[in-house]
């Protein structure tokens, strides 16, 4: 398969999705990149392991994944950016 082609299809399968009003939870839209990516490779209920994830939720790559099904392991090595209003000393 040729990567742009494929780069192509992803992208004009995310144009439509953005103009299906898609919520995303992720700071940019990474969220329903990846998600286009997973339908276009045939992949319904990935899989994943986010290092970095700072919240489960809010600024989250990975609940839209979640909310459809897939599993796995969200990692955050700084204990105050999952916890609501903590103070960091």
């Amino acid at each position: 398969m040729n990567f742009s082609w494929f780069i192509y299809r992803v992208l004009n399968k995310l144009q439509r999705t953005r103009s299906m009003g898609r919520t995303s939870y992720s700071q940019c839209g990474e969220d329903l990149i990846v998600r286009c990516v997973f339908d276009f490779m045939k992949i319904p209920s990935p899989t994943y392991l986010d290092i970095g994830a700072h919240h489960p939720q809010h600024l989250s790559n990975t609940f839209l994944f979640y909310q459809q099904g897939a599993h796995g392991v969200n990692i955050e090595p700084d204990p105050f950016c999952s916890v609501p209003n903590a103070e960091k000393p």
